[in-house]
């Protein structure tokens, strides 16, 4: 965001990565959590929500699946 990029350009990117199955190393079930947030992400983007904040709430969720 800081550099230019939209959060909606970021939030794609983050979602093909974990749609495929080849490049992302998260199980389904954790696969499916963090999708679960990033549909709550865009949601909030599309209300007007702070860009930066929701993108740290989207990272704070990929630290908290990975520290399962």
């Amino acid at each position: 965001v800081k550099n230019g990029y939209s959060a909606n350009t970021v939030l794609q990117q983050i979602h093909n990565y974990l749609v495929s199955a080849d490049e992302c190393n998260f199980s389904d079930v954790r696969r499916s959590h963090l999708i679960l947030h990033l549909s709550k992400v865009e949601k909030r983007l599309m209300d007007r929500g702070d860009d930066f904040i929701q993108l740290s709430s989207l990272a704070a969720k990929f630290y908290e699946t990975r520290n399962e």
